[in-house]
């Protein structure tokens, strides 16, 4: 069992029946809804993400240059509008681009031009440039995992790899997300082989490394996994399922009441099965 050490240490508990209530059928749009927490609601002028709102709320650890980092080329929606929120797609090559002969009389320039604009470019600006400097001082080339954690050579492994390192590293990282894709398939399902398979295997086995890494550390966190949208329980044409909406959350952490299941699971009748595209 893959996440034995975490379930057995209570440090691991299953909300089911956690998928969203919107009716809409396309992946975009549930995404949207979901990462601003808006299910069941007409278009607004509300454009901020709930994790992004949640930042807004609470006083930072730090300054407040660097509060939550996206593994992620784009922002995504959930911490948008969160103050000292930054997409940093490798944490661990976070650089002033271009020559390094003419870096430091380049970003002279850039910030002359944007310390005393208003946001958005001027914050951004300035957390940005804040942030390379921060990173600068985490030393991910000679981080060793704790307790023999072994993350898998992937892009999810090594996404929670490296939040565990900056977590670590004292840097006052309030908020990480990652995003794992790839999960839009409706065949080659099996539990032991396909791609459903290797998916999980892969998630499984990146959560499992990162609670034995973080295992005795005195730094606190809260792990949470959610998805845009679940599963049908009746099988298609493909030997496989199509998109519904029951869905899980996983929350993993040292302050979750774990080892155990959380929620009722409803009746599942035939409209509860309805099909998404």
């Amino acid at each position: 069992m893959l996440f034995r050490s975490a379930w057995q240490d209570g440090d691991l508990a299953f909300i089911h029946a956690a998928g969203s209530p919107d009716p809409t059928r396309s992946h975009f749009e549930s995404t949207r809804l979901i990462q601003k927490a808006t299910p069941n609601m007409p278009s607004s002028s509300l454009s901020s993400g709930w994790l992004g709102r949640h930042l807004q709320t609470i006083s930072s650890l730090g300054v407040g240059d660097l509060r939550a980092v996206a593994h992620e080329y784009i922002l995504p929606q959930l911490l948008a509008e969160g103050p000292g929120a930054l997409a940093v797609n490798d944490p661990t090559n976070f650089i002033f681009p271009g020559d390094p002969l003419s870096a430091p009389a380049r970003r002279a320039t850039i910030s002359a031009m944007y310390d005393t604009s208003p946001a958005p470019m001027g914050t951004a600006t300035v957390s940005s440039l804040a942030a390379i400097d921060l990173l600068a001082t985490v030393d991910f080339d000679g981080y060793i995992p704790a307790n023999g954690a072994v993350y898998p050579a992937t892009m999810f492994g090594m996404a929670l790899h490296n939040f565990a390192v900056m977590i670590k590293a004292d840097i006052d990282l309030e908020v990480g997300a990652v995003t794992f894709h790839g999960w839009d398939h409706h065949n080659l399902m099996g539990p032991l082989t396909g791609t459903l398979a290797n998916m999980l295997d892969d998630f499984s086995r990146s959560l499992e490394a990162f609670h034995l890494d973080m295992k005795g550390d005195s730094h606190g966190y809260t792990l949470v996994t959610q998805s845009e949208f679940g599963r049908r329980a009746a099988e298609n044409g493909s030997a496989g399922t199509d998109h519904g909406h029951g869905n899980v959350m996983f929350v993993m952490g040292p302050s979750v009441n774990g080892g155990r299941a959380y929620g009722t699971w409803p009746e599942i009748g035939r409209a509860s099965c309805r099909e998404r595209v």
